[in-house]
């Protein structure tokens, strides 16, 4: 169902058997995650976060691709750490930051997310985020 709606979606975040069946292709390797992600980018999405489980999340927003890692910390549960990653990006991206900069964004949630049984994190705030990104610039 989720088909048709492709060109209405301002971020996608499957993982990658889920991109597998959106775009019909089988991902094996860097070449088909970038070929997934451009077919889905050509059926409308705006921004693709092709989630790789442990290794990050593979970006592409029509320009370059990149593969962002996770980022390190202490986990407690994952449980969450998907709904962490795509809602932090979205924000960020409705705040006017890059494809980039939002999978990074919501990379220190989902590890956020990760560091407590909680369902959500309390320390998961904006202000929180943004710290910990530019501790992590330097």
């Amino acid at each position: 169902r989720l088909q048709n709606a492709l060109h209405s979606l301002l971020a996608i975040k499957p993982n990658v058997p889920e991109a597998e069946v959106l775009t019909g292709i089988k991902i094996s390797n860097e070449r088909d995650l970038a070929k997934a992600a451009e077919i889905l980018y050509g059926d409308g999405v705006r921004n693709v976060f092709i989630s790789l489980g442990a290794r990050g999340v593979h970006v592409y927003d029509g320009t370059d691709h990149e593969t962002i890692p996770c980022m390190p910390g202490p986990i407690v549960n994952t449980t969450g750490c998907g709904d962490a990653f795509i809602s932090a990006s979205g924000y960020a991206l409705l705040c006017g930051m890059t494809a980039r900069k939002a999978a990074r964004f919501g990379l220190v949630a989902s590890s956020l997310c990760a560091q407590t049984a909680l369902a959500v994190n309390p320390a998961m705030t904006p202000p929180r985020i943004l710290s910990i990104l530019k501790q992590n610039a330097n």
